[in-house]
């Protein structure tokens, strides 16, 4: 269920404080006291939602709505913005379904893993949920009443539609009613309603290439016609991973909005299971971000084996170069221990040391692990003999695909040393996932959640995997064709406990366990058990599920309690047993694993830290760069950035690192890079439109202006009713209602309605297309007339409307795609131009005179006149960002089930 948490509690601000006054400047060369990292640090903005975990996502999206169904849609509208459709993301073998692992690193998956992520949310909220198999598509559906009623939602397809009593329908109401999915669709979801199945003149305009792919409603119902499997039985939903960034003195991270140009692309993505940049399907080009991480602990600090992961064996500060560390005796190897917590998914990373290797007796060697520490791989082995020599070693296929790894240097030798490292790290983002900015007046926050290192695990479990990572084994069976329906990992024999255990090793004690997985049982006679060991003795439960109840790939996670004091060892075990199906997807066993260990840092207190933001802002003088850097001095804080633009800026980047940890020299300055706050002036706040009906429809028009060749007028393309959703097929031959217009022309359309009527509002359905160079009109202006004669103006919309959307306004799955960087309006390729009479005025004609920019001509699909509309100004705001007052310490174990 969707649950809140209390506030920080007064303990822990006052031994922060503390932690700030016991802190020396650190920018001095002697201090009595190390500099303190930061663990689990959250960035908020109130343009994007938290996903630090599950339920602060859900709380930034669904609180500022009052029923299950609104919020039901925020959820939906989110998952849609949050991934684009292509192939999955798979890690290790395994499938990536924790939504705060996919909207935070990946962003793409199809619409098997969408719904299964939907799930989750449905889930965590209290609700029940339904995976759903139609005929060629997959969905979901979601229950807040348990049971009475179903609603389904499609955030692949970007659909959902209602039933005639203003409900969400589910999918066997839509199976016997086709009219709920092809005229009663969401108005940000449809572009026209349409008579009947085989009317294919009307499209799914938020999915991706609504044209080009054929995502018509007609297309879209097809799916659902019978027979359907609804299921409650698997439902594809994980979740327990939590987002966080921690940071060290010499350590910065850099979130860049786009890709790092400069950078081998190779090195730069997670590829799918065939190789391939997942930006390399369906002309997605703007999925990914990355970001890079640098790692330089000073060695020769006199604190610098407390800012060390760990090491053992070893001894610092020799004043010989190149022997930072040595060995503490000649006859043993010692062992200095990194850890890099990357945050997101890893991309590639490299390792530059300094070493000295004096003799061909000595060593000096490299592992990594990716596992916890359960297993290392050799990386590298010095052959080479000198004093402080300087090496590169490419870590990416050790540590690619991971979110966190550790390096481990051992030096063996009277003549061996090591005097300095530095890790280079480049992560994939998500970039809807970043937390932006917007024009006006934006709300940042930074919150350090619980204090501690936080080890995350998910072990490979698939093609015999596990075995690389578990501390013991027991009568265990492994899957070879991975389905969703299967546990992988199940009992070799009846009636005998197999079971599977890790064990997590941790330098300092341990404070805080919460592990689980996916539980596969079906029937009452098997059964599946989570326990814990602190000695890998004596094991106690913590979870059995013993019946044949769904779903039967249950997500469960469980807080292990009390944990013994100073203890570095936990060992966690999935066990499972059946009396008639070993061996079989009949049995019990599990599909997934997943575990969360914290220990206690090595040196506790709190360090200022430094945020700096880069954005470009859109001002009618023209583009202008623009910083700000904050100094965060307490646990929680809130603060500021103001941005100008006739439209939200292109952001660049965001950094984070202690103070004094900056790139280069580490000076920075606080404020505005320019020394200007604008003010919030530049905001813009949505408003909902309810229109009435569109007196235009069918009636006829005469038009003025220099049309292109390649989509004339057929003399009534403009009030048929078709409207054209974004795509670039805006020629004739794909898309005939289309009106195309020449470079600087004016195109005036003169409607009459037949009879004097009610006009309150007009909407003009336009677009942009980069291969004609046609673009938004820069100005509309709309006059009535009651003879046809004499008219007077109403009202005008400028081209910068396209950046006001309406509150409902859903974007296509290209809409901030950098591919169409060189429009007026980048991605937007379709758009509803309004025009809002003061108050409705009596007219039989309406005028509408567009105005092309310059060197550019326009595209027009529609003209709609409305005798009514209702304009809805108090509007929930797409995240919830609350004071900090009410947030809740981020809880390091998110993802518990009650």
């Amino acid at each position: 269920m969707h649950r809140s948490h209390g506030s920080p509690s007064v303990g822990y601000l006052i031994l922060s404080l503390l932690g700030v006054l016991m802190q020396r400047s650190v920018h001095a060369e002697w201090r009595e006291l190390p500099t303190a990292p930061v663990y689990n640090l959250s960035l908020r903005t109130d343009s994007t939602p938290d996903l630090s975990d599950i339920d602060s996502y859900l709380r930034s999206i669904t609180s500022q709505h009052a029923t299950a169904q609104d919020k039901a849609i925020a959820i939906w509208r989110w998952s849609q913005r949050m991934r684009k459709q292509t192939s999955n993301p798979i890690e290790d073998g395994q499938h990536v379904l924790d939504p705060i692992v996919l909207f935070n690193n990946f962003g793409h998956c199809n619409c098997g893993i969408i719904s299964g992520l939907n799930n989750t949310f449905w889930l965590n909220m209290g609700w029940r949920a339904h995976y759903v198999q139609l005929g060629d598509h997959t969905v979901c559906e979601t229950s807040w009443d348990d049971g009475k009623s179903w609603h389904m939602f499609d955030a692949s397809m970007s659909f959902y539609c209602f039933n005639d009593t203003g409900q969400v329908a589910g999918v066997a109401e839509i199976e016997k009613n086709p009219h709920y999915y092809l005229r009663n669709f969401a108005p940000e979801v449809g572009t026209n309603p349409v008579q009947d199945i085989n009317d294919h003149q009307g499209w799914r305009q938020a999915s991706d290439r609504p044209v080009h792919y054929h995502r018509t409603l007609a297309n879209g119902y097809d799916s659902f016609k019978a027979p359907n499997s609804i299921s409650g039985g698997g439902l594809h939903a994980q979740w327990g991973q939590r987002f966080a960034i921690n940071l060290r003195e010499n350590e910065h991270y850099t979130r860049y909005f786009g890709h790092l140009a400069e950078v081998d692309k190779s090195r730069t993505f997670r590829p799918l299971e065939t190789g391939k940049d997942p930006e390399g399907q369906h002309r997605h080009l703007g999925i990914r971000a990355n970001g890079v991480w640098r790692y330089a602990p000073d060695l020769r600090s006199r604190f610098a084996d407390q800012l060390v992961y760990d090491s053992a064996g070893v001894t610092f500060g020799d004043a010989r170069s190149g022997f930072a560390i040595k060995p503490a005796d000649a006859n043993a190897a010692g062992t200095l221990l990194l850890r890099i917590p990357a945050s997101n998914v890893v991309t590639s990373a490299k390792l530059s040391l300094e070493v000295s290797r004096l003799s061909v007796t000595d060593g000096v060697s490299v592992s990594v692990s990716r596992t916890a520490g359960t297993s290392y791989q050799p990386v590298w082995s010095c052959t080479e003999r000198g004093s402080a020599m300087a090496f590169e070693l490419d870590l990416q296929p050790f540590v690619a695909g991971v979110s966190e790894y550790l390096v481990r240097v051992q030096i063996q030798g009277a003549g061996a040393g090591l005097e300095s490292v530095v890790v280079d790290t480049i992560t994939q983002i998500n970039r809807a996932a970043l937390p932006r900015l917007s024009r006006g007046g934006n709300r940042v926050q930074l919150v350090l959640g619980t204090q501690a290192e936080t080890v995350q695990f998910l072990p490979s479990i698939v093609t015999g995997n596990h075995s690389q990572t578990v501390h013991e084994q027991e009568s265990i069976d492994v899957e070879t064709e991975v389905g969703f329906y299967k546990p992988i990992l199940r009992p070799a024999e009846a009636n005998t406990a197999a079971h599977v255990t890790w064990k997590i090793a941790t330098p300092t004690p341990i404070t805080a366990i919460n592990y689980g997985g996916t539980i596969c049982v079906k029937t009452a006679n098997d059964r599946a058990t989570l326990l814990h060991s602190f000695d890998g003795q004596t094991f106690v439960p913590d979870y059995e599920k013993a019946d044949g109840d769904e779903p039967f790939d249950l997500m469960i996670n469980r807080d292990v309690t009390p944990i013994p004091v100073g203890q570095r060892e936990a060992y966690l075990r999935y066990e499972f047993q059946t009396q008639q199906y070993p061996r079989s997807y009949a049995g019990p066993g599990i599909q997934a694993a997943r575990m969360l260990v914290q220990h206690e840092p090595r040196v506790k207190g709190f360090t200022p830290i430094e945020v700096t933001y880069c954005w470009i802002e859109h001002r009618e003088s023209g583009d202008v760069e623009r910083q700000h850097t904050q100094r965060i001095a307490s646990p929680a804080e809130e603060y500021s950035i103001n941005v100008g633009g006739y439209r939200d800026p292109t952001m660049q980047w965001v950094r984070l690192n202690l103070q004094g940890s900056a790139p280069a020299d580490g000076k920075v300055t606080y404020g505005y890079s320019d020394g200007v706050d604008i003010g919030s002036g530049a905001a813009v706040k949505p408003a909902l439109y309810e229109w009435g009906r569109n007196i235009a429809l069918g009636k006829r028009y005469t038009l003025t202006g220099p049309q292109h060749a390649k989509n004339l007028d057929a003399g009534g393309d403009l009030t048929d009713g078709i409207i054209a959703p974004p795509d670039e097929d805006v020629s004739e031959s794909y898309m005939p209602t289309n009106v195309m217009f020449e470079q600087d022309a004016t195109a005036v359309i003169t409607l009459d309605l037949g009879k004097t009527q009610k006009v309150a509002a007009v909407r003009i359905h336009a677009g942009q297309e980069a291969g004609f160079k046609l673009a938004y009109p820069k100005v509309i202006r709309v006059e009535v007339s009651e003879d046809g004669q004499n008219f007077s103006q109403t009202g005008e919309a400028t081209h910068h409307q396209v950046f006001d959307p309406p509150a409902n306004f859903q974007p296509w799955e290209h809409d901030d795609s950098p591919q169409y960087a060189m429009l007026p309006a980048g991605g937007r390729l379709a758009y509803a131009y309004r025009v809002v009479l003061e108050r409705p005025q009596a007219a039989r004609f309406v005028r509408v005179t567009c105005e092309a920019l310059n060197g550019w001509g326009i595209l027009l699909s529609e003209v709609q006149v409305f005798d009514q509309v209702a304009v809805q100004q108090d509007v929930p705001p797409h995240v919830y960002l609350p004071p900090l007052k009410q947030l809740a310490q981020p809880s390091p174990l998110a993802g518990s089930n009650p």
